[in-house]
């Protein structure tokens, strides 16, 4: 797992590092205790070199200029994206289309990692998911923790396998929230 952390000038909030309440240093120690690699990066080109079989998480997608939002569409790396990005209409088809309160909520979609947490805190921006006006190669894996007409988390998958998650909310992930419900 690399952490793409972007700016460099913050190291609290969804900082691995950070044990303050919004740091994610709970979460990394978890994952790090299921044998992950746990990274801290800036530096979007290396966590862009990321081989098959890891996973990207962007803390900050929404400062993210449009050539690097491409590039993340196009990673060998599995890519997660703690928000929605600024710079792009839509990332693999993923739109914001409203928002909504962080609350609990059930999963309601087939997601293994989402069905097996069950209830999560989840919201902030609410998706849709459609076609990629540019590729064909994706097929929409799920749309989960729903609030009206979309999902809260959302997932696209490239014939390739790469799977691309967009949350509309990482509060769940924080050393404050880590322990609620099922957002370990």
């Amino acid at each position: 797992m690399t952490a793409l952390l972007t700016p460099a000038t913050s190291r609290t909030y969804l900082d691995p590092d950070a044990a303050t309440p919004g740091g994610t240093r709970a979460l990394a120690e978890l994952l790090r205790a299921q044998g992950a690699t746990v990274e801290r990066t800036t530096d979007a080109a290396r966590a862009l070199r990321s081989p098959p079989g890891t996973t990207v998480v962007v803390a900050y997608p929404e400062i993210l200029s449009p050539t690097v939002l491409r590039e993340l569409e196009t990673a060998q790396a599995d890519v997660v994206l703690l928000g929605v990005p600024a710079q792009s209409p839509a990332y693999l088809g993923v739109t914001p289309i409203d928002t909504d309160d962080v609350d609990e909520r059930l999963p309601d979609c087939a997601l293994p990692a989402a069905t097996a947490a069950g209830t999560a805190l989840t919201c902030g921006v609410v998706y849709g998911v459609g076609p990629h006006p540019e590729r064909d190669d994706l097929s929409p894996g799920a749309s989960c923790y729903p609030s009206g007409d979309g999902g809260t988390v959302v997932q696209v998958t490239t014939a390739a396998g790469q799977r691309h998650t967009v949350l509309g909310s990482a509060e769940f992930m924080t050393n404050d929230r880590l322990a609620d419900d099922g957002n370990a």
